[in-house]
C-alpha cells in the first residue's frame, strides 16, 4: 500500500516536474535568449536596419558636441578697413592761366604721410571751373575736389556822384563772364572817420556790434565787356563803400572771386532853398537840405566872384553888406576830412538894411519939438 502511494506522488511530482519544465522552456524560446536558425534569418533584417541606429548614435553626439564648442567661442572681429584722406588748405583757388596744385596733406588712418609716400594727379586744373586732386597711396586712393574762380577785380579810386547816384569803374578782369555789384549802406560818425583806414582795419569796420561779419546787399550787374556801373539805388548826403566780384558760370554752377577792395563813396546833399532875408534884413533864412553836415555861405558884390563868407550846421547866417551882393547857400557832407558839396542855390539878390541918416551937430543940438 505505501508502495503505490509512494509511486503515485512520485508520479505526481513527476508530472508537475514536467509542466514546470515546458512553461520554463516556453518562456525562455519566447524571450529570445535561444532560437532556432530560422528565427535568427526572420530577424536579422530588423537587426540590420536596427545596426546603423546603434552606430550612428555617437556620431550624432560628438557632433553635437563640436557644435556646442564652436558655439563658445567667440567670434573673430574683422580687421578695419585702412582709410585714406585728403585735407584742403583752400577750396577755392583764383584763375592764374596755369596750371594749380592746391595745398594739402594726405592722412592714412589719421596720421599724416610723408610726400613720398603716395603718389598724386590732378584734373582740369587750368581754366575756371571744378578741379580735382587724387592721391594713391599702396592699393588706396582718395579724391577732393576745388573750384577755380576768376581773379577779382582792381576797383577805380575815382568816382562821380550826385544827390541822386554813384558811379564807379574797375578794370576788367580775366575769365570774368559779369561782374557783381555791392554795397554797405551808410556809415555812422565813428565809420565816416575810419573811412581813410587801411585794408587790415575794414575787415574789423564790417562787423557788428556782436562781432558778426555784415554782409554787402547786392546792388547791380554789368556785362563782362563792361567796366562801369551807376548806382542809382541811393539817397542823398549818404556815404556808401562798394565792392565788386567777378563771375562765371561753368555748368549749372557759379564760381565767383572774392570781394575788390572798397570804394567809399559819398552821395551829394541835396540842394538847399534858395536864401532870404529875415525881417530885420540882418539874417540870412534858407530852406534845408534833407541830410548834411553843414552850410556854406557864399556872396559876392555885382560883377565879382562868389567868396565863402560863412560855415554853419544851422539853416540860418547873419547878413552883413555894405551894397546889394548875390547871395548863394551849397549844404556838404564829410567824410574822412574832406567835404562833399551839393549843388548851389538858386542865386538871392539881397540889399542890406538901410542906414539911418546921420545927423548933424546942429540937429543934435536943436531942442525937441513939443
Amino acid at each position: 500500500m505505501n508502495k503505490i502511494r509512494s509511486r503515485i506522488l512520485g508520479g505526481l511530482v513527476g508530472a508537475l516536474l514536467a509542466v514546470g519544465c515546458g512553461v520554463g522552456l516556453l518562456f525562455f524560446l519566447n524571450s529570445g535568449v535561444f532560437s532556432t536558425s530560422k528565427d535568427a534569418d526572420s530577424s536579422s533584417p530588423a537587426q540590420t536596419a536596427a545596426a546603423p541606429e546603434q552606430t550612428t548614435q555617437p556620431a550624432q553626439e560628438v557632433s553635437s558636441a563640436e557644435e556646442a564648442h564652436a558655439e563658445s567661442e567667440p567670434e573673430k572681429e574683422p580687421e578695419p578697413e585702412k582709410t585714406l584722406e585728403i585735407e584742403l588748405k583752400k577750396k577755392s583757388y583764383t584763375y592764374t592761366g596755369s596750371e594749380i596744385t592746391p595745398k594739402f596733406t594726405v592722412l592714412l588712418d589719421g596720421k599724416e604721410l610723408d610726400e613720398g609716400d603716395f603718389e598724386t594727379s590732378l584734373s582740369n586744373n587750368t581754366e575756371v571751373g571744378k578741379a580735382s586732386l587724387t592721391v594713391t597711396s599702396g592699393d588706396l586712393s582718395a579724391s577732393k575736389s576745388f573750384s577755380i574762380v576768376p581773379a577779382a577785380p582792381k576797383i577805380s579810386k575815382s568816382y562821380t556822384s550826385t544827390a541822386s547816384s554813384v558811379t564807379i569803374s574797375w578794370e576788367p578782369a580775366e575769365q570774368a563772364q559779369y561782374y557783381s555789384i555791392s554795397k554797405y549802406t551808410d556809415m555812422t560818425d565813428a565809420e565816416k572817420k575810419a573811412a581813410g583806414k587801411t585794408d587790415e582795419d575794414e575787415e574789423n569796420r564790417n562787423k557788428d556790434e556782436n562781432g558778426e561779419t555784415i554782409k554787402p546787399a547786392h546792388c547791380g550787374k554789368a556785362d563782362a565787356d563792361e567796366s562801369t556801373y551807376t548806382d542809382k539805388t541811393v539817397q542823398s548826403g549818404m556815404v556808401y563803400r562798394y565792392v565788386i566780384r567777378s563771375c562765371a558760370k561753368v555748368g549749372n554752377k557759379n564760381y565767383d572771386s572774392g570781394f575788390s577792395k572798397e570804394l567809399t563813396a559819398v552821395t551829394l546833399p541835396d540842394k538847399p532853398g534858395m536864401p532870404t532875408l529875415s525881417a530885420d534884413k540882418k539874417t540870412i533864412v534858407w530852406t534845408p537840405s534833407a541830410k548834411c553836415d553843414g552850410y556854406e555861405v557864399l556872396m559876392a558884390e555885382s560883377g565879382k566872384e562868389l567868396k565863402s563868407t560863412a560855415e554853419t550846421d544851422k539853416t540860418s547866417a547873419s547878413f552883413t553888406a555894405k551894397s546889394m551882393v548875390t547871395v548863394v547857400i551849397r549844404a556838404y557832407i564829410e567824410c574822412d576830412g574832406k567835404k562833399y558839396y551839393s549843388l548851389q542855390s538858386d542865386p538871392a539878390l539881397l540889399e542890406p538894411a538901410a542906414a539911418p541918416p546921420e545927423t548933424t551937430a546942429a540937429e543934435a543940438e536943436a531942442p525937441a519939438e513939443g
